[in-house]
């Protein structure tokens, strides 16, 4: 949609507007609720190794609706040795455990890149088995056993909801087998412990930790007790399939080509430490994020957004006046959500007016920082 010769000045205005407020404003949220260990943003993957986009990518909002078990996955367990060593001896003593990963990272990449299914494989396998060696290292051999307990607790609570959804007369058999493999996973897990094979239980325990949160999220979504507000990278995987299946891979790989070149710069420009020129190719990857959606999905795009988002704000504005009757402060949260409503009406008269792209990414705008309430509200509970 823009080159990159451009500066961010030259972009269309709506690209730039209210993302300072916005950034603010979810600032001001999250700091409602209890400190935990600092998250690192994730980049959208622009096409996994030997098949596109992951199909059923929920974006953002599948992170704001988990239990105990999301505590207990991999990624979490491995920002919270960093963050452990970090606050114990210091920012140089975490970057040498970074270090550690950053070429098994690059050798990942450059698999998937190469769209090299086995190179890829064994790369994902020594990056995830490195990346166990520094949780126990750092947490200690314990942290198994807490992760097994935790995941098993977890999966009990999960098949109870799923129970809820049969009584109900939802169609779970999808979930059934997912709940299946899930305790065969917590099984051998258990079994591994018990033989003080730590690396293998903590593998196993993640592994099924990942698998319980994808199983309650799926849940949530069919008991109606979550709706999935669709973040950019969801609508251009959706974008991506319906031109797979529609006019076949070669043009689903056309249609996503600059998305993977921006995202291979952006790459290089963190690894340079190059911040200015990060922040353009950001700007620039979710132009052409919003430019591949509304080429494919038209003004379904926006307004599929639109749609989840306010029934969410409906929710979120519902709790915010209950913890408001309770006494207490929720000023922040207010008005978050009155920059979410702002948000969501001028998008809505975008959409009116055929302005998709300007929809587009005020629609998603809105929805990210309803999501960050949604979750803030989550973490009080």
């Amino acid at each position: 949609m823009h080159g990159m010769g451009r500066s961010p000045r030259s972009w269309p205005h709506w690209l730039l507007l209210a993302s300072a407020a916005v950034a603010a404003l979810l600032f001001s949220a999250a700091c409602e609720r209890e400190p935990t260990a600092p998250e690192e943003s994730g980049e959208l993957a622009a096409a996994a190794a030997a098949g596109g986009f992951a199909a059923g990518q929920a974006g953002s909002t599948a992170a704001a609706w988990h239990g105990q078990e999301s505590t207990f996955t991999l990624e979490y367990l491995l920002r919270s040795a960093l963050h452990k060593v970090r606050t114990e001896k210091g920012d140089s003593a975490a970057r040498a455990l970074k270090a550690r990963l950053e070429a098994l990272e690059a050798e990942l990449r450059a698999a998937r890149e190469a769209h090299d299914r086995e190179r890829f494989e064994r790369a994902q396998a020594a990056l995830r088995a490195e990346q166990i060696k520094i949780v126990l290292e750092v947490l200690g051999n314990d942290v198994a056993r807490q992760v097994v307990e935790g995941v098993s607790r977890a999966l009990t609570e999960v098949r109870a909801q799923v129970a809820a959804a049969r009584a109900a007369g939802k169609d779970v058999s999808k979930l059934d087998a997912g709940l299946a493999r899930a305790a065969q996973v917590v099984d051998s897990a258990s079994a591994a412990l018990g033989r003080q094979q730590y690396d293998r239980a903590l593998d196993l325990g993640t592994r099924a930790a990942s698998l319980v949160s994808e199983l309650r999220f799926a849940a949530s979504v069919l008991d109606g007790s979550f709706i999935v507000i669709p973040a950019l990278e969801r609508l251009v995987a959706e974008a991506y399939h319906k031109v797979v299946k529609e006019q076949g891979r070669d043009s689903a790989r056309a249609l996503v080509a600059k998305l993977e070149q921006l995202q291979k710069e952006l790459r290089e420009a963190k690894q340079a430490h190059d911040r200015e020129r990060a922040e353009r190719l950001q700007a620039a990857i979710r132009a052409e994020q919003i430019r591949v959606a509304v080429a494919v999905l038209g003004a379904a795009a926006p307004a599929h957004v639109l749609e989840a988002t306010v029934k969410v704000l409906e929710a979120v504005n519902t709790q915010i006046a209950a913890l408001k009757a309770a006494g207490k402060d929720v000023k922040r949260l207010e008005e978050a959500a009155a920059k979410a409503a702002e948000l969501i009406r001028q998008a809505r008269t975008a959409l009116e007016s055929q302005k998709l792209p300007e929809a587009l990414h005020l629609a998603t705008q809105a929805g990210h920082l309803v999501d960050s309430l949604r979750r803030t509200l989550h973490h009080q509970k």
